[in-house]
């Protein structure tokens, strides 16, 4: 489980809801163990024409990472 990448614009019905909500299609929301109602992170390179998805499992993650490095100094 991890990170949804999106590369480029989808030419479907998904997108981003009147009421400012992502919506991703389910299996990706399984394969990357987002849960109903789970708040994500998003991080966009317009540049690049991407967007990444951050579950929270991946920031808690990262948190605890970064503050074990930081023991200590």
């Amino acid at each position: 489980m991890g990170l949804i990448v999106i590369t480029r614009p989808g030419y479907g019905r998904r997108g981003v809801t009147k009421h400012g909500h992502l919506s991703l299609p389910a299996h990706a929301r399984r394969a990357a163990g987002i849960q109903h109602h789970d708040r994500v992170l998003l991080a966009a390179d317009p540049d690049q024409r991407l967007l990444v998805v951050f579950p929270p499992h991946v920031l808690d993650e990262m948190a605890a990472r970064r503050f074990s490095e930081g023991v200590g100094r």
